[in-house]
């Protein structure tokens, strides 16, 4: 990334933000914890970014992990030969970083509460450390921080309701206390603003196949297919 220094109204924080936001959905999860770090060096006070940050390193844990036994499998005859040696070890090193750096995740996700009486949290940062909690199997500080992201939601929708994908949002937290009556109510409505909304729309099909209407399951995911191809949640500047 080129910075000339001349943000206007901006901040060198909103860059970083929306290129780790880009690399993550390229698939390049280290190069986008890089420009996360890069934009919490100008503003780390802002917990959706410590979220995203947190919620791609736990993406990257068992990236790593699979990484190492592909590597084990592939060099077990001839593991003992110092090159692989060396590698196996940086691979190994690399994902006891990541399993520390997640460790660090989780306890500076415990202070965003404490960060509300100056500014409300957004309910994709409350999302975000639902996941994180999740997969460390912290399950009941994950349903709290569930459940804090669809109040925080249908507040936003109290504010805003023509927006796909705040229902898309809403929809996959809705998913995650398993509600998913009313997270096939928050994809419909969200189909119904942008029926191209492709994100809302296989979200819908795996809903509607846990409640067994396969028929309309496939016609979601036909039309999830054909629709804008936006399969992760779009990311905005966090600073």
């Amino acid at each position: 990334m080129r910075l000339d220094g001349d943000w206007g109204d901006s901040s060198p924080a909103v860059a970083a933000s929306i290129r780790g936001a880009t690399l993550r959905k390229a698939g390049k999860l280290e190069a986008a914890i890089a420009s996360y770090d890069q934009a919490l060096v100008a503003n780390p006070e802002n917990v959706s970014l410590v979220a995203e940050r947190c919620d791609t390193i736990v993406a990257l844990k068992p990236v790593q992990a699979d990484a190492l036994a592909q590597f084990i499998s592939k060099n077990s005859a001839s593991a003992d030969t110092p090159i692989l040696k060396d590698q196996l070890k940086d691979l190994q090193d690399a994902l006891v970083r990541t399993e520390e750096e997640e460790k660090t995740c989780a306890q500076a996700l415990e202070t965003i509460d404490k960060k509300q009486d100056a500014a409300p949290v957004p309910a994709q940062a409350l999302y975000k450390r639902g996941l994180v909690f999740k997969s460390q199997k912290r399950f009941l500080d994950a349903q709290t921080s569930f459940k804090a992201a669809v109040s925080t939601y249908e507040r936003d929708l109290a504010a805003n309701p023509n927006d796909p994908l705040v229902w898309t949002n809403q929809g996959m937290a809705l998913e995650q206390l398993y509600q998913d009556a009313r997270a096939l109510t928050a994809y419909e409505k969200a189909v119904q603003l942008r029926p191209t909304e492709s994100l809302a729309l296989v979200n819908q099909c795996a809903v509607l196949n846990r409640l067994k209407r396969f028929q309309a399951a496939l016609t979601a995911c036909d039309s999830a297919l054909k629709g804008n191809g936006l399969w992760e949640n779009s990311s905005s500047a966090y600073a």
